[in-house]
């Protein structure tokens, strides 16, 4: 047998119970992992990016003190029920003012566009800002869940935990975002 250690992947589940016995190790590694998503959950939603580091930071305090996780769904739909929630709280408590997202690209991976040339970037800044108007136009919750299925990439079951519906429930509320989204968009920009 190698003398050479085998690094083993820990999960998500496995460093939550650590933490909440007190590893800092853990707890940091699991920051590690999901800050910049969370980030960009809330940035998504609200449109401003220390508001969304703060938030963040609340949701990562609270991922901290609690004492009673117990597996019983992945680690992220727990933490994005969180997120959810602290969302929530925070809109109940202030009206979030908009803030155009081009004018933060660290939120957002820009490494791929160097190649780019400026007229380019141009195009992709203004559909970036007619997408963000037309999602503006949603609902609150049409906003939510187009954002935690097309962007943030979770799949219908979590979704569904995270809002208390069934998946099948989900599905039809991203059916009907998407076609709100589609005519919200023409409404705006006359693209019958």
């Amino acid at each position: 047998m190698s003398d050479s250690v085998k690094s083993v992947a820990i999960t998500d589940e496995q460093l939550m119970l650590k933490s909440q016995d007190g590893d800092k190790k853990a707890f940091y590694t699991l920051v590690g992992r999901w800050n910049k998503q969370i980030i960009n959950f809330f940035y998504k939603n609200i449109g401003n990016q220390e508001i969304a580091e703060d938030l963040a930071q609340e949701v990562f305090i609270s991922v901290w003190k609690t004492k009673n996780y117990h597996p019983k769904a992945p680690f992220y739909s727990w933490l994005y029920k969180i997120a959810k929630n602290k969302l929530i709280d925070y809109q109940r408590k202030k009206k979030p003012e908009l803030v155009s997202i081009e004018n933060n690209p660290e939120v957002m991976d820009l490494s791929s566009q160097n190649h780019k040339n400026m007229d380019d970037l141009l195009i992709e800044a203004d559909e970036e800002k007619m997408i963000k108007n037309a999602m503006n136009q949603l609902t609150e919750e049409q906003r939510m869940i187009l954002i935690m299925s097309k962007f943030q990439k979770l799949d219908y079951e979590d979704i569904g935990i995270l809002m208390n519906c069934t998946s099948g429930n989900v599905k039809v509320k991203v059916f009907r975002a998407v076609k709100n989204f589609v005519k919200k968009f023409r409404e705006l920009y006359g693209n019958d």
